[in-house]
C-alpha cells in the first residue's frame, strides 16, 4: 500500500472540504498533533484512526483505500516535447522548458533551464521556493518552483 498517497489523501480531502486540523480533531476526537503528523507522513495510522478520520472527513473506508496499490503516475516528457516558457526575454536568455506542462493534476512544475555560456539573468534577484537541479552529460539542469522575492 503506498502509505505517502494514503496520507495526502487525508490531507487533499480535509482541504477540499475547507476544514483545519483544529475541526478535524474536534469532529473526530483526534489529537491535532497526530492529525499532522498523520498528513505528513511522520505516522502509519491505525485502522480505528483510519475509520475516525474517514467518518470525520464524510468518506468511507474503502474510498480512501481505492487505487492505493496503483503504481504512481509518471508524467514523461521527450525532449521534442518541451514547452518553451516566456520569461522577461529583456533581461534573460535563460530557456525555461517546462517537463509536466501536460499533466493537470500536477505539484509542481518541473523546468529544465538553458543558460547559454556567459548568459543569465541581466538582473538577480532573491528565490524563494523550492529547486533541485542536476548536472548531466556536460550540462547543467535546474527543476524549480522558487520564484524571485524582490
Amino acid at each position: 500500500m503506498n502509505l505517502v498517497e494514503l496520507a495526502s489523501r487525508i490531507k487533499a480531502s480535509r482541504i477540499s472540504k475547507g476544514y483545519t486540523l483544529d475541526r478535524v480533531a474536534e469532529i473526530s476526537g483526534l489529537g491535532k498533533g497526530l492529525l499532522s503528523k498523520v498528513e505528513n507522513f511522520r505516522v502509519t495510522p491505525s485502522l480505528p484512526t483510519l475509520a475516525k478520520l474517514c467518518e470525520a472527513l464524510g468518506m468511507s473506508l474503502s474510498e480512501l483505500f481505492e487505487g492505493l496499490d496503483e503504481k504512481p503516475k509518471l508524467s514523461i516528457t521527450r525532449k521534442e516535447g518541451r514547452k518553451v516558457i516566456e520569461r522577461d526575454r529583456d533581461q534573460s536568455d535563460i530557456n525555461y522548458l517546462a517537463l509536466a506542462h501536460g499533466r493537470p493534476d500536477r505539484n509542481m512544475d518541473p523546468f529544465v533551464l538553458e543558460v547559454p555560456a556567459g548568459g543569465g539573468d541581466a538582473k538577480r534577484c532573491p528565490m524563494r521556493g523550492r529547486s533541485s537541479s542536476s548536472y548531466w552529460k556536460g550540462r547543467f539542469h535546474s527543476n524549480t518552483t522558487a520564484r524571485c522575492t524582490s
